[in-house]
């Protein structure tokens, strides 16, 4: 369900509200690659292509050590 609302909230424009959902997300599952996406995503629709990168970088390296970009959290 969350992820729906994160989905919702970055098609919508509301990056406020993506902000503090996907930052939820990165608190609780730090490990998870999809939660990284969504915040590369996020900075990158706010014009920060910077730390949209860096989002997009940990995501990759979080995908190699394991982790899971689509499954079940």
């Amino acid at each position: 369900m969350q992820r729906t609302l994160l989905e919702s909230a970055l098609r919508a424009g509301r990056h406020e509200l993506a902000r503090v959902l996907v930052s939820e997300r990165v608190y609780l599952r730090p490990c998870s690659p999809f939660n990284w996406l969504k915040r590369g995503a996020l900075a990158e629709a706010r014009g920060d292509r910077a730390a949209a990168a860096a989002a997009r970088d940990e995501a990759a390296r979080l995908a190699l050590a394991g982790g899971s970009v689509g499954g079940a959290e």
